[in-house]
């Protein structure tokens, strides 16, 4: 446990934000509807800097995936072309992965929204499943 100092106040008063995702054509029923939705949080993914093909492929995101690889590929083979020695060729990969996990929760959104899904909201909380019980309570009212 974090003892009474400033990393304690941070702790307790850090908050993540996720949006909400309706997919196409939700069914009529709000809780039917409600099952659907999905939580996208917005955070950097350690997972997806590390080893982004494989975040790509468990998230299904192969539109992204595909992106990432041609761009990867050619940044290489240019890089290569143009003789830079390579060591630093994977000091710009790995930075490029960094990039990446910053991304990450944009490239999610980025993938739902090119599968037609609609942003219906934004919510702030301590954890996730605060998260959504304030996201569900504002949204079961309406």
């Amino acid at each position: 446990m974090i003892e009474a100092g400033p990393a304690r106040i941070v702790l307790e008063f850090a908050m993540i934000v996720f949006t909400v995702h309706e997919p196409p054509n939700p069914p009529v029923d709000r809780i039917e509807r409600a099952e659907g939705l999905a939580f996208v949080r917005d955070s950097f993914s350690t997972f997806a800097a590390v080893l982004p093909p494989v975040w790509m492929v468990v998230n299904k995101l192969w539109m992204a995936l595909l992106i990432y690889l041609l761009a990867w590929l050619a940044m290489d083979v240019a890089l290569a072309a143009a003789g830079v020695e390579k060591t630093v060729i994977g000091l710009i990969d790995a930075a490029a992965n960094v990039v990446v996990g910053f991304e990450a929760s944009s490239i999610k959104r980025w993938t739902l929204e090119r599968r037609s899904w609609t942003e219906i909201g934004t919510v702030v909380g301590r954890n996730q499943a605060e998260c959504e019980r304030r996201f569900f309570d504002k949204w079961l009212q309406d």
